[in-house]
């Protein structure tokens, strides 16, 4: 344990000059303020090789300032403050570099000096270059100090961390010595030199870019919001006029980014363009132009970009802006579809391309480039825009209110698209959904503009809803209660016959009927689906007089649905609350004399809670196709009680008019409700993933794929009850909704694919599945388990990777399976890729022998082409662990070569 006030980093390739350590402590002694402490570090040839760290403003890069000047350089021999200084030789308070939580260790030997510097920077300490400390610096004489995976490794590390909030401060060091800092290309190569002052016109414009470097800096790390619109408008003064900056292509395209707002930009960006043509310059210059009305200007700037390169998406997408402006909508087609061909931004040319073909006068064409960026970018408000104009001249109003209504329900506090979606619900039809949100914009924003009118049309509708449940959300934009009201209650026993609930509405619904029953209680049964399946047998025999004919395995195909009801006399079919009745007998005396005292007791402590304002939670029911798949004599769209009898006596006598129960439905009923816009549009947003050549069946969303889940019926299913889940490569979604089904507690699919992830949880919003989350990840990205982390700390129970692993996208396979295995307690279910050549079970064998990890092959989920493994983590073996060398394309194993060429497709029985 360290017990001094300071620390000292020293490289062990420096040579210490006498007095270097008492000129650190002296410093950090006698200003309080100050944390860190650099010194001035020489080659053997008596050159500098650092005094002080500064960014550069033609790449942002950290670089050692004056490196190779003379000794005795006047400006590298003068006390200053830096952003940062070097590692090599470096002298912090013991304190501030535990509250920095030390150097990151995510920087592999490089940057981690200048990070702690400007992560100290920000906490208000200072960092300081002390000269009178001097030390030889041997640079780079340490074996592996400079790696080039390493330097791209801490390269990308740090500008994601510190790009925006990096401020260029080299010239305040250069001009203050005399000199201006001049860059240069040769052979590709960056060059940095120090030029002398021309004039003192020169000298004076240099200054200036000094001054601002300087306000920069002081604003960047100065927390007074006074100062800042102070420095500000000092900041907007020095950038008035053009002409007083020097003539240098690197400062003045540097000027173009200090401030969003400098009403002298273009004047700059001018200056560039006549030193040099500069692609950047001209971008910007057209987008002004086309921002101001100015079309010549904006069509001579688009021009030179696109003389410059064809095929640059930019110039294409701003020649489509320019001809939209200019009325030309044909060639605005032309030019955002040549923009999407050349790989430009999607989520630009797509609302382009819609904006064109509604000037074409082709709102279909419009509809379906809005409909795509609305799948990539579920939150663009420009695409809803566009969807609601097109929509509109389409009168396209169910699907319009779909989209409307899954943009809302992420922007939940976005009055003018709720607006929006209450008059399409209004002109659907669907005036209860219209009321809805208008009664809420009554509640967030009751001077809403047109609010009033809208709230006058709703009145004046024949139309009533169906009042929902205080406390509970209705989904009823997910679901078309009209099949549901075909449901019935059959008086198949005592209580059923003479009070009956009728369906009217789905309130929630969830696939995870494990999750959903888990706490549920049924007296003298149990808990959960265990409690169901001991009552069933009973159920049989009462309703029925037949025993269970098969064993509950389907489980994983059941939806639980909270389904509002209307509570009825079974006989008469008058409401509770129109009858009032006090007792049993009250509602039928028949009723009452078999009930018996027992239950009549039991009803009356019911009855006591709901006056009480008690709630008795929902009864439980199962689908009449459910129970004909056990083997009962049901009928279809019947709904049969489970438990909960007495409740609903309570709730009876209580005079309720509605109720709330549980059913439990198949997965291909639930589907039935689900409104045709919505599998249509599922469907055609899956067919429009031009990559994917064929999907598995989504049996809850009448979706018949070309492949089955064939490897649930392979696993332990009964594993992932209560589990976390990760679904690494999960595309879209059906083993994750599959693992919930199954009674998973949490569920994240981690996908590399923007567009998959977003239908994936378009898909699962339907679902309705509150504990399964996406994480859109490149797993090709160096970062992807930073990223994943950062979103996902923990660990999992159990991983799937499912046909990923060979996936010739991928291109870090190895990394990503360590990185699988390290994250996951229990066990990882791995599926191969379907290569009868290569996907054999002795290649496996290899494979999982290299990871050191023990595997049980459970049999093929494809035909005979993707063989199903699980890998025991609980017991791993204790050998130690060796580097598997799998090439992105094949196997390098040479005995697997070998063997491979020379049997082919070998099976391991």
């Amino acid at each position: 344990m360290v017990k001094g006030k300071y620390l000292v980093f020293l490289n062990n390739d420096t040579i210490p000059q006498e007095g270097w350590l008492s000129a650190l402590v002296d410093e950090v002694e006698q200003h309080s303020e100050v944390a860190i402490v650099g010194s001035k570090l020489l080659y053997p040839n008596n050159t500098i090789q650092h005094a002080g760290v500064v960014f550069s403003k033609k790449c942002l890069t950290p670089y050692h300032i004056f490196n190779s000047a003379p000794s005795d350089f006047k400006a590298a021999n003068i006390r200053q403050e830096f952003q940062a200084v070097t590692a090599a030789c470096l002298l912090i308070r013991k304190e501030d570099f535990e509250s920095m939580s030390g150097f990151d260790e995510s920087f592999i030997n490089g940057f981690e000096d200048v990070d702690l510097c400007l992560k100290i920077r920000e906490s208000g300490k200072k960092v300081i270059y002390q000269p009178k400390s001097v030390l030889y610096h041997l640079e780079e004489q340490t074996p592996g100090r400079k790696d080039p995976e390493n330097e791209r490794h801490n390269g990308r590390l740090f500008m994601d961390r510190w790009a925006e909030k990096i401020v260029v401060d080299e010239d305040c060091y250069t001009v203050s010595a005399g000199y201006a800092n001049r860059y240069s290309s040769e052979k590709g190569a960056l060059g940095l030199a120090l030029k002398t002052f021309g004039t003192e016109v020169e000298k004076s414009q240099w200054e200036q870019v000094k001054t601002v470097q300087e306000l920069l800096l002081k604003r960047r790390y100065d927390s007074s919001q006074p100062l800042h619109e102070q420095i500000d408008a000092t900041l907007r003064a020095n950038l008035l006029d053009a002409s007083n900056w020097p003539e240098d292509v690197d400062v003045l395209a540097t000027v173009c980014r200090l401030l969003e707002c400098v009403e002298s930009e273009c004047e700059f960006l001018k200056r560039v363009l006549s030193l040099e043509e500069n692609r950047e310059a001209r971008e910007q210059l057209a987008t002004q132009a086309l921002k101001h009305g100015e079309l010549s200007e904006a069509s001579q700037h688009v021009e030179a970009l696109l003389a410059l390169n064809p095929n640059d998406g930019s110039g294409l997408w701003l020649q489509g802006i320019l001809a939209v402006q200019s009325l030309d909508y044909t060639k605005a087609v032309v030019s955002f579809q040549q923009a999407f061909t050349v790989g430009y931004d999607d989520k630009k040319a797509g609302l382009g391309l819609g904006m064109a073909w509604m000037g074409v006068g082709d709102a279909s064409k419009a509809w379906d480039a809005f409909q795509t960026v609305m799948t990539a970018f579920p939150d663009n408000q420009d695409a809803v825009n566009g969807l609601i104009q097109s929509g509109t001249a389409l009168q396209q109003w169910e699907e319009l209110m779909y989209q409307l209504t899954r943009y809302v329900d992420r922007n939940p506090a976005n009055c003018d698209m709720r607006f929006a979606l209450a008059g399409v619900c209004y002109r659907a039809g669907k005036v209860v959904e219209a009321r809805k949100h208008y009664e809420t914009l009554q509640i967030f924003s009751p001077e809403y503009e047109g609010l009033e009118e809208l709230g006058q049309r709703l009145q004046s509708s024949q139309e009533q809803s169906i009042p929902s449940i205080q406390g509970q959300k209705p989904h009823a934009t997910f679901y078309d209660n009209q099949p549901l009201q075909s449901y019935y209650q059959p008086p198949a026993g005592n209580t059923e016959t003479y009070i009956r609930v009728l369906p009217a509405a789905v309130v929630d619904h969830t696939v995870a009927v494990h999750q959903a029953l888990k706490e549920y209680a049924i007296s003298g049964f149990g808990h959960g689906i265990d409690a169901v399946e001991k009552i069933l047998p009973i159920v049989f025999q009462r309703q029925f007089a037949q025993p269970l004919a098969r064993s509950c395995d389907m489980w994983d195909r059941v939806v639980a649905l909270t389904v509002d009801c209307k509570l009825v006399h079974g006989i008469t079919g008058t409401s509770f609350c129109s009858l009032q009745p006090r007792v049993l007998e009250d509602i039928d005396a028949t009723f009452a004399q078999q009930e018996g005292e027992a239950r009549k007791r039991e009803i009356s402590a019911y009855l006591e809670k709901l006056r009480n304002g008690e709630s008795l939670g929902k009864p439980l029911y199962i689908s009449g196709k459910i129970l004909q798949y056990l083997g009962a004599p049901a009928e279809d769209e019947a709904m049969y009680m489970l438990d909960g009898a007495r409740r609903l006596s309570a709730s009876a006598l209580h005079h309720q008019e509605r109720m709330s129960v549980i059913l439990l439905v198949f997965e291909e009923e639930f589907a039935k409700l689900l409104q045709e816009p919505v599998k249509t549009g599922i469907q055609n947003r899956i067919q429009q993933l031009a990559w994917f050549q064929n999907y598995h069946d989504f049996p809850f969303l009448d979706i018949a794929g070309q492949r089955s889940l064939q490897r649930f019926t392979l696993m332990e299913t009964e594993r992932l009850e209560d589990s976390v889940i990760f679904d690494f490569g999960c595309n879209l979604g059906q083993a994750s909704l599959k693992a919930i089904q199954c009674g998973a507690k949490e569920v994240w699919g981690i996908e590399g694919m923007q567009d998959t992830i977003a239908v994936a949880d378009e898909i699962k919003t339907i679902a309705g599945c509150e504990n399964l989350q996406y994480l859109q990840v490149d797993f090709n990205d160096p970062q992807f388990d930073r990223l994943i982390d950062q979103r996902i700390p923990g660990s999992c129970d159990y991983a799937f990777f499912f046909s990923v692993y060979r996936t010739k996208e991928l291109t870090q396979r190895d990394r990503l399976f360590q990185y699988i295995l390290n994250k996951t307690k229990k066990g990882v279910f791995f599926e191969g890729h379907a290569h009868p050549q290569i996907d054999t079970l002795e290649y496996y064998d290899w494979l999982f022998d290299s990871f050191s990890v023990r595997y049980t092959f459970l049999g093929y989920s494809e035909q005979h082409i993707r063989p199903l493994f699980y890998l025991d983590l609980e017991n791993r073996t204790t050998q130690q662990q060796k580097s598997p060398s799998l090439s992105t394309t094949g196997v390098d194993s040479p005995h697997l070569t070998e063997t491979v060429s020379q049997q082919g497709n070998l099976v391991k029985s």
